[in-house]
C-alpha cells in the first residue's frame, strides 16, 4: 500500500488525483444517513470516474 499527501482543497485534490479511477469516500454525514458531505458532493459532480460514498465509523 502507498500513501499520498494531496495539497489543495479536498474535493479538487481528490478528483485531480484519481483521474478516472474509482474514488471511495467515507464520512460522518454518510454514516448519519445525511448523504455525502461537501467534499463528497463536489467529487460526485466533478470526478472523471465513478465515486462511491460509504458510511464511515461512528466517532
Amino acid at each position: 500500500m502507498t500513501s499520498t499527501v494531496l495539497v489543495g482543497r479536498p474535493g479538487e485534490a481528490l478528483t485531480r488525483h484519481t483521474e478516472g479511477n474509482l474514488l471511495v469516500l467515507g464520512g460522518h454525514a454518510a454514516a448519519r444517513g445525511h448523504g455525502p458531505g461537501t467534499t463528497g458532493r463536489y467529487c460526485a459532480e466533478h470526478a472523471r470516474g465513478p465515486v462511491a460514498v460509504v458510511a464511515g465509523p461512528h466517532f
